[in-house]
C-alpha cells in the first residue's frame, strides 16, 4: 500500500510547519547563555566593607540587646575584642556569652577603638565579660566606640543617634 503525500498548489511536496525539537533545543540554549552574559556584565560590583558600615551593624546590635533587657527584664552587654564582638547575658550571678551565637567578625583592617565611662578599654583576643552593658531598663552604659579604616573613622556613642564619620588627615 502506497501513502501519498499532501502535494502543495504548486506541485511540490509540502512540509509541515513548525520547529523541531533539535531546533528549540538550540534556540533555548543560546538564549540562555546569551542572559547569562548580559547577567554578568550588568551584576553591581561589591563595594568594600566600611567603618560606617561596621558601626550601623554594632548600633543594631547595642539596640537589640537594650530591647532584650527590658522584655526580659535582665542585665546584657555587648563585648569587643580585637576584630569581633559579641553579645552576653547575666544569668546565675555571672556573665554568660549567649552560646547560640557565634561572634561578630569584623575584617582585619579595621581597628576598633573603645572607651566606657571615659576609660578606655584594652581590646584582647578573648573578652573576660562585656564592656557595655544595657540595664533592665533598656539604658546602656556610657561609651565612645570608633571603628576606623584607611580612610575614615566612625564613632558611636549612642546607638540611637546616628554615626558620626570623618575622614582622616
Amino acid at each position: 500500500m502506497k501513502v501519498k503525500l499532501p502535494i502543495s498548489a504548486t506541485g511540490n511536496l509540502q512540509r509541515s510547519r513548525g520547529f523541531t525539537l533539535l531546533e528549540l533545543l538550540v534556540f533555548v540554549t543560546l538564549v540562555g547563555l546569551l542572559s547569562a552574559a548580559v547577567m554578568l556584565t550588568l551584576r553591581p560590583t561589591e563595594r568594600a566593607y566600611t567603618a560606617n558600615d561596621a558601626i550601623d551593624e554594632v548600633r543594631e546590635q547595642l539596640l537589640t540587646i537594650s530591647r532584650q533587657a527590658i522584655a526580659k527584664q535582665n542585665w546584657y552587654g555587648l563585648s569587643f575584642e580585637n576584630n569581633s564582638y559579641q553579645r552576653w547575658h547575666y544569668r546565675d550571678s555571672e556573665w554568660n556569652v549567649i552560646t547560640t551565637e557565634s561572634p561578630y567578625e569584623l575584617p582585619p583592617e579595621l581597628v576598633i577603638s573603645l572607651s566606657v565611662k571615659g576609660e578606655d578599654q584594652r581590646l584582647s583576643d578573648e573578652a573576660q565579660g562585656p564592656q557595655i552593658l544595657a540595664a533592665p531598663d533598656g539604658l546602656l552604659s556610657p561609651f565612645t566606640l570608633e571603628i576606623s579604616d584607611q580612610d575614615t573613622t566612625s564613632t558611636l556613642t549612642d546607638p540611637y543617634a546616628r554615626a558620626n564619620a570623618h575622614d582622616q588627615e
